[in-house]
Formats: structure tokens, sequence, C-alpha cells
């Protein structure tokens, strides 16, 4: 009979836990930033965090087109959506040397051009590949 109890018990709180998990990630799904016009900062790539310079791995998109910042170099571009299908298409960039470039921008690049698909949580924007997060950007206060 005590172990009935502390099973329901168990089951209760989780089945409370969970809720308000879920309840939350609802809340923010339904605020989650726009892709368009939203200025966002790459913050992770491949894996692995990067600090980039305030200016620095910065993209807008809108109607279609990208344009922002990578290491150093502006970087611009087309884009077709197709529900969370994203293509981007067109992409150059100036080529100034960049001080203190380890290959980044190089790999932003490349990465870039292998995005398949997109998602937006919160203040985060998700560039996908072959079902895997490939590159994650955070919305930028202005």
């Amino acid at each position: 009979m005590k172990k009935n109890i502390c099973f329901f018990v168990i089951l209760i709180i989780t089945s409370l836990l969970l809720e308000g998990c879920c309840s939350s990630c609802r809340f923010r799904r339904t605020h989650s930033l726009a892709l368009e016009s939203t200025t966002w900062r790459l913050c992770r790539i491949a894996g692995e965090n990067i600090q980039p310079f305030e200016e620095s791995f910065v993209i807008v998109m809108e109607n279609g087109n990208i344009h922002g910042t990578a290491l150093c170099n502006k970087i611009i571009g087309t884009y077709t959506l197709e529900g969370s299908a994203i293509l981007f298409s067109n992409v150059a960039s100036t080529k100034m040397l960049c001080p203190n470039d380890d290959g980044l921008e190089a790999r932003f690049l490349e990465k870039l051009s292998q995005v398949t698909h997109y998602d937006v949580d919160y203040r985060n924007l998700m560039f996908l590949s072959k079902g895997a997060i490939t590159m994650v950007f955070e919305a930028v206060n202005k």
C-alpha cells in the first residue's frame, strides 16, 4: 500500500513538472522573433561556441535577400523559403584580409552554403543541414 501511494505521489509530481516545462515551451514558441527583419549574431558554429566581435558574423534577412558581415567582410545573397526549408544562393562577400582570422570566416560561409532548414526558438535562430544544427544565432538588441 505504501509503495502504491509513493508511486502515485511521484507520478503526480512528475506530471506537474512536465506540464510546467511544456507550458513554458509553448510560451516561448508563441513569442519567438521573426526570421526576417531581425538582426542575428552568430554564437555557435559546428558545435563550437564563438565570441564574435561586436559587428562580426551578423546577418539580416528581408524579402528574399540576406546581408551582413562575416568576420570583417560584407556578405550579400538571396534565399528562398518553403515552410522551414531555406536555400541560400548567390552568396558573395568582399575579400579583405581579416586580422585574427583562424579560418572561421571561411567555415561560416561554407556552413551557410550547406543550410537546408531553419528554426527560430524565442531569441535563437538555428540553421540545420542534413537534420543537424550547424549554426546558432542570437537576436541582437538594437
